[in-house]
C-alpha cells in the first residue's frame, strides 16, 4: 500500500482519499479509522433546546451535577448524553493518536 501526502496552505479543509482496486477488510479498517479521528475533536453538547458541537480544545472540565454528565467551557455548561467513562475513552484515544505521529 503506497501512502501519499500533500500539505497545501491554500485548502479550506483537512481531507483524506483513498484511491483502491477493490474494498477491502484493511480498507474498510482504515475508513473506520480515519471517521473515528475526527469523531473525537468534538462532543454534542445540550444547551436549552439547541445541540451544539464543540471542539475538545475549548473544554475545561467534564463533572457531574445532580446525576447529570456535563462540559463547561470558558462561557458555557453543556449536558451530554455520554457516561464519565465514554468521555475518558474519547479524550484517550485522542491523546494516544497525538503520541503516535
Amino acid at each position: 500500500m503506497k501512502l501519499k501526502v500533500n500539505i497545501d496552505s491554500n485548502l479550506t479543509e483537512n481531507a483524506v482519499y483513498i484511491d483502491a482496486i477493490e474494498m477491502s477488510s484493511d480498507i474498510n479498517c482504515l475508513i473506520q479509522y480515519v471517521q473515528s479521528i475526527d469523531a473525537t475533536k468534538v462532543l454534542n453538547g445540550k444547551l436549552g433546546d439547541h445541540i451544539y458541537r464543540v471542539n475538545l480544545a475549548e473544554v475545561y472540565r467534564f463533572f457531574t451535577e445532580n446525576k447529570v454528565v456535563k462540559m463547561e467551557t470558558e462561557t458555557k455548561k453543556f449536558v451530554l448524553n455520554k457516561r464519565l467513562y465514554e468521555i475518558e475513552a474519547i479524550i484517550n484515544h485522542q491523546s494516544s493518536f497525538h503520541k503516535d505521529i
